[in-house]
């Protein structure tokens, strides 16, 4: 279940003003909203822990990851790096045998 950052903070507020108290954050997030209400249910007692926890190591709430895998910089180096694996490969070798020989006969 993916915790909206309205509701990270409102838990970080409970946890805090009622003495670190994982049952009272929960009856109070209960009482709040009803959308709340049926998150707070079903909210453990690890997953409390685990915002406050990321709070306190990181300072943020947010995600530390893009959604989206990482972008990769291309340059001149790295595709010199793959190049030369592909040379040395035996699989390259056997592809670019079988594509001269697929170009040698279509002449």
């Amino acid at each position: 279940m993916a915790l909206s950052l309205a509701f990270k903070l409102a838990i970080i507020e409970a946890y805090y003003e009622n003495g670190r108290s994982l049952i009272a954050v929960k009856r109070i997030l209960a009482r709040k909203t009803s959308e709340w209400r049926t998150m707070a249910q079903s909210l453990s007692n690890k997953q409390i822990l685990r915002v406050v926890k990321k709070l306190q190591t990181s300072h943020t709430l947010k995600k530390d990851s893009p959604p989206s895998r990482s972008r990769t910089i291309v340059c001149d180096r790295k595709i010199e790096r793959v190049r030369r694996k592909l040379e040395l490969s035996p699989r390259y070798v056997c592809i670019n045998i079988i594509y001269v020989t697929l170009l040698g006969t279509r002449r």
